[in-house]
C-alpha cells in the first residue's frame, strides 16, 4: 500500500473540480474530507461470467470512487472495467474522494469469478488458429498406450502417467481390426465439431453399452463391438473446474469410442494434455477411466510408422516429488538432449549434443534411481563407466583434451528436491555420481535445476561454475 498513499497527491487531482456539495471552496479543506457511509449504496460491482469483465461503478452525483484491487492496481474511473481470468472469490476495496482529499474509511465489496478462462493457445492447438480455423485428430495407433482404461480419478492405483491405462493399455496398432482408426474428430475454432466414422462407417462401442441404438449392433458375447453410425456436426466447449481442465459436447456424441452410458449422455472428458502435436483426454463416470491419445492427421500421415519419444503429460511443481520416483537415462533420440551454454536459462548455446550424438562413450547405459523416501542410486549400466570433462581430475585423466571414460561401481547415495522462490533444484551430497560430470566443483556439490519434468521426461541443468549443462532423461521404470 506504500505506493498508494505515497502517490495521494496525484490521486487527489482528479477530484479538485468536483466535491460533495455544490458549495466552492477556495483551499484544500481538510475537515471536509467525503464519508463512505454517504455512498456505501451507491457502489455496485457487475460481473460478466461470460467474458470474466468486472464493470465498477458508484451512482452518485458529486463524488469520485477510488477502486484499490487485490493485486495492487488501482484506478479513478467511475465505470472501469477490469478483467478476471481465473475462477475464484475477489475483493475490491473502494474508498471515495472529493477536491479535499479522500476517505479516511473505505469499504470492501466482494465478487465471485464462476470459470477460469481458456488459454487461447488451447484452443490454438485444439483448431490450429483462432479464427475460422479446423483442426482434424485421429487415433495415434503407431504408439503404445494410445488408448487404455484404469481407475477412476483419486482412486487406489491412480497415477497421473498411468491415468486411464492402468488396467489395460493397448499396444501399437492393438486396435486395427475393430474400425477404431479410420475414425476422424475435426474441432473448429467457433466451437464446431464434425465426427467421420471414416470409410467402415462404425464406431467401437463397449460390451457393457445398453443405448437401444448401439446395443443393436451388439453379438452378445461380452466382446467389445463396432456399431453403424452416421457422421454428426455439432460442438465442443473447453471448460475449467476449479485447475481442471475440460472438453464437453452434447449428448450423444462420439469421440472414436463409446465406454459406457453415462459418457454417451454425457461426453465429458478430462483434459490431460492438448500440444499443436499431441491430444491426451480421459473419459472418467467416478468408477473407470478411459485414455484416449489424438494426433493430427496431417502429421500422422506425413510420419512414417515408427514410434518416438512420447514425451508426456507436464507435471506440476507439486507433483514433482511423486514424479521423479524411478528410474532414468539419457533420451538421447532428441538433439539438444545434452550441451551447454552460458547459463541455466541458456544451457545449449554454446553446444548442443545431436541425436545419439554421444553413443559408445558409457554415457547413455547410465541409470539414475530415485526412491520415494529420498534414496538414490547411480547405475553406471553394462560398460561399468562414467563419462567425465576434460576439465576434471576424477580418475585418470589422459590429458588429451578430450572427455574420458572412468571405471566406477555402482553407487547409493540421496538426494533432495528444494524451492527457491518459483523454482526447484535437485541436489545430491558431495561426491555423488549422476552419470556425466562436467567438472571438480560440481562433483563437490552436485545440484541442478529442474527445467521441465513430465510424466516420462526431466530436463535439468547444472548450476555451478560458469557453464551449465543440460540433461535431458526419460523413465524406463
Amino acid at each position: 500500500m506504500k505506493k498508494i498513499y505515497h502517490t495521494i497527491l496525484w490521486l487527489v487531482l482528479p477530484f479538485l473540480a468536483i466535491a460533495c456539495s455544490p458549495q466552492e471552496y477556495a483551499e484544500i479543506d481538510s475537515s471536509a474530507l467525503p464519508s463512505i457511509s454517504d455512498v456505501e449504496d451507491a457502489i455496485s460491482v457487475t460481473v460478466d461470467q461470460e467474458t470474466n469483465m468486472v464493470t465498477f461503478s458508484m451512482d452518485k452525483v458529486g463524488c469520485n470512487p477510488y477502486w484499490i484491487f487485490s493485486d495492487g492496481d488501482y484506478s479513478t474511473v467511475n465505470g472501469v472495467e477490469k478483467l478476471f481470468a481465473k475462477e475464484g472469490d475477489y475483493t475490491v476495496e473502494v474508498k471515495v474522494g472529493n477536491r479535499n482529499g479522500l476517505s479516511d474509511g473505505s469499504v470492501i465489496k466482494s465478487f465471485h469469478i464462476n470459470a477460469t478462462l481458456v488459454d487461447e493457445t488451447l484452443v490454438t492447438a485444439l483448431c490450429g488458429g483462432l479464427a475460422n480455423n479446423t483442426k482434424e485428430w485421429v487415433w495415434n495407433s503407431k504408439v503404445d498406450a494410445h488408448f487404455g482404461c484404469g481407475p477412476a480419478y483419486g482412486a487406489d492405483g491412480y497415477d497421473l502417467s498411468t491415468y486411464g491405462l492402468y488396467w489395460w493399455s493397448c499396444s501399437k496398432n492393438g486396435k486395427s481390426d475393430v474400425g477404431m482408426y479410420d475414425d476422424s474428430f475435426t474441432f473448429g475454432s467457433e466451437g464446431s465439431y464434425a465426427y467421420n466414422p471414416g470409410d467402415g462407417g462404425t464406431v467401437f462401442v463397449n460390451a457393457g453399452v445398453t443405448i437401444s441404438s448401439l446395443v443393436s449392433y451388439s453379438t452378445n458375447d461380452g466382446n467389445d463391438y463396432p456399431a453403424t453410425v452416421s457422421a454428426q456436426n455439432t460442438t465442443w466447449e473447453l471448460s475449467y473446474e476449479g485447475d481442471d481442465l475440460y472438453i464437453t459436447f452434447p449428448a450423444g456424441t462420439f469421440l472414436g469410442y463409446v465406454p459406457n452410458d453415462y459418457i454417451y449422455n454425457t461426453p465429458k472428458f478430462k483434459v490431460l494434455s492438448i500440444t499443436e502435436n499431441k491430444m491426451v483426454l480421459v473419459a472418467d463416470n467416478g468408477s473407470i477411466a478411459w485414455r484416449y491419445v489424438f494426433i493430427p492427421k496431417s502429421v500422422f500421415d506425413s510420419e512414417e510408422d515408427t514410434e518416438t519419444f512420447d514425451e508426456g503429460i507436464d507435471l506440476t511443481a507439486g507433483n514433482y516429488a511423486t514424479g521423479i520416483v524411478g528410474t532414468w537415462t539419457w533420451e538421447s533420440s532428441t538433439a539438444g538432449h545434452f550441451g551447454c551454454g552460458p547459463s541455466v536459462d541458456d544451457p545449449l548455446s554454446w553446444w548442443s549434443c545431436a541425436a545419439n550424438g554421444k553413443e559408445g562413450l558409457g554415457l547413455y547405459d547410465d541409470e539414475l534411481t530415485f526412491s520415494a523416501l529420498g534414496a538414490y542410486t547411480f547405475d553406471p549400466g553394462t560398460g561399468g563407466t562414467v563419462f567425465v570433462n576434460t576439465g576434471c581430475t576424477f580418475g585418470t585423466n589422459p590429458a588429451d583434451g578430450n572427455d574420458y571414460q572412468v571405471a566406477v561401481d555402482s553407487q547409493t547415495s540421496t538426494y533432495a528436491l528444494t524451492q527457491d522462490q518459483e523454482s526447484y533444484y535437485l541436489s545430491f551430497p558431495a561426491n555423488t555420481l549422476t552419470s556425466y560430470m562436467p567438472s571438480d566443483a560440481f562433483y563437490a556439490s552436485p545440484k541442478f535445476k529442474i527445467t521441465r519434468m513430465t510424466t516420462t521426461l526431466l530436463e535439468m541443468v547444472t548450476v555451478q561454475d560458469d557453464i551449465s549443462w543440460k540433461y535431458r532423461l526419460k523413465k524406463v521404470n
